[in-house]
């Protein structure tokens, strides 16, 4: 029988992965002495005699934790698992460091929604279809009550605020602007 565990503790083969950055294997848990007298009978108790841990490394090649595959004989893992550790481990880090992307671009985006929503001057966004996206508290004033702005078209939006002639040239200024 074959169980899959995913460790972050540092004990026994999944601790020494951590630390060393390689796969490890132990092909008899009971008489080996990386592991600790509780954990050793912890796992024989639970039909653990075998093991096989890999690490699973970030993008910056250091290690995140360990992913440990467990035998319910003391032996070596076949090439398969040997396989199946090193697919898994690359699964996790894949995972690990999706989350953590995430995570960094959650928090990047609410830095930049604090910055828009409180900078000392009036922002507007406009999409790539010419239509306004977002305001500021500052620019919403100065478009003053003009109904449903966001989702409306930049031109229109220029009509309703300008004169005629001031509003042209704008909307033709403003691709020009973006480049």
């Amino acid at each position: 029988m074959l169980r899959l565990i995913i460790y972050v503790l540092c004990i026994g083969t999944c601790g020494e992965a951590v630390y060393s950055g390689q796969p490890v294997t132990c092909a008899d848990i009971a008489n080996d002495e990386r592991w600790s007298i509780g954990w050793r009978n912890l796992c024989v108790a639970h039909g653990i005699l075998a093991c096989h841990s890999a690490p699973v490394l970030g993008v910056d090649s250091l290690p995140l934790g360990s992913l440990m595959l467990c035998f319910d004989q003391a032996r070596q893992p076949t090439d398969w698992e040997y396989q199946l550790a090193n697919f898994g481990a690359q699964v996790a880090s894949i995972v690990f460091e999706r989350n953590r992307a995430e995570l960094v671009h959650r928090a990047r985006s609410e830095q930049l929604q604090t910055l828009f929503d409180e900078a000392p001057l009036g922002i507007y966004l406009v999409d790539e279809d010419f239509r306004i996206s977002q305001v500021n508290p500052i620019a919403l004033s100065v478009f003053g009550n003009i109904p449903d702005l966001i989702g409306r078209d930049f031109d229109e939006v220029m009509h309703v605020l300008w004169p005629q002639e001031y509003a042209k040239e704008i909307v033709e200024w403003f691709p020009i602007l973006l480049g």
